[in-house]
């Protein structure tokens, strides 16, 4: 795992994060992240030409988070990308997912990225009760969730046999 500084980053609030639509190197370079196990589970081949394609399809809504300065520091996607086969989706929410590079896990990070986000959709975006699913494994990624304000909908099991949680935001929040 290549470990990344963070460099003239100001990243002491939510309102020092930004957000723009992910272009092909921004796509490039996610797919080549590696996650360290158990989160590996999330690691891609590679960014091989149509992978890159896929997270620049516009109805998957991938937009990179960055630092004030310009440094993408993760990603996030609404829509059909952020679910997980599996499950029954309906369309009374809006599926958002997110990752972070994986050199950034577990600085504290992800709690500000969501809520930068849930702000940037509200306001910019939709008003769409937002809903989110995470591997029933990942539990600092629920304790996120849960922190942010998503209560437990419903599980599933996923690909290769894998729980998966279903989270949407509460409406009170």
């Amino acid at each position: 795992m290549k470990e990344h500084a963070l460099p003239a980053c100001k990243l002491d609030s939510p309102d020092d994060l930004r957000f723009r639509v992910l272009t092909a190197e921004d796509a490039a370079t996610i797919l080549s992240w590696q996650y360290a196990p158990p989160y590996d589970f999330y690691n891609h081949a590679g960014p091989s030409r149509e992978a890159v394609a896929d997270l620049l399809r516009p109805e998957y809504g991938y937009h990179a988070i960055q630092c004030a300065q310009g440094r993408m520091i993760g990603y996030f996607c609404v829509g059909a990308d952020a679910r997980v086969p599996g499950s029954k989706y309906d369309n009374s929410a809006l599926d958002l997912g997110m990752g972070l590079d994986p050199s950034l896990i577990g600085r504290g990070l992800g709690r500000m990225c969501v809520a930068a986000i849930l702000d940037h959709l509200k306001t910019r975006l939709t008003n769409q009760p937002v809903r989110a699913t995470v591997a029933a494994w990942n539990q600092p990624a629920l304790r996120l969730c849960h922190q942010a304000g998503f209560v437990d909908s419903a599980e599933f099991e996923g690909p290769a046999g894998m729980k998966f949680m279903v989270l949407q935001l509460n409406p009170d929040r």
